[in-house]
């Protein structure tokens, strides 16, 4: 509450305290901690190959394909409600390049 004031007394209700002595210019150096280098790497530090994050078994996994998304030929394609497979920006785009097309006025 009362940072930079120096010679801080109290008496009941009444707070006396002092500005300190300062002339304009002066300045005094802080000690800093030292910084380790926690981030810095000995040759005794094993990096992981990235090639032996996968397995064969990670590669050749199914990808997972809803059952709402229709994949038959027959059925007219519609997007779900809550598409993240991508069908639904593939049919937005095809509405909107039928809808740019330009009619004459011929």
């Amino acid at each position: 509450m009362l940072c930079g004031f120096a010679s801080i007394e109290t008496d009941g209700n009444t707070v006396t305290c002092r500005k300190p002595n300062y002339e304009v210019g002066s300045f005094v150096t802080l000690k800093q901690e030292e910084v380790k280098n926690v981030w810095k790497l000995d040759e005794e530090v094993d990096l992981i190959d990235p090639d032996t994050l996968l397995d064969q078994n990670d590669e050749n996994a199914a990808t997972f394909v809803p059952k709402s998304c229709p994949d038959d030929a027959k059925q007219k394609r519609k997007a779900c409600k809550n598409c993240t497979c991508g069908l639904a920006e593939e049919l937005s785009g095809e509405k909107s390049a039928a809808q740019d097309s330009v009619k004459s006025s011929c």
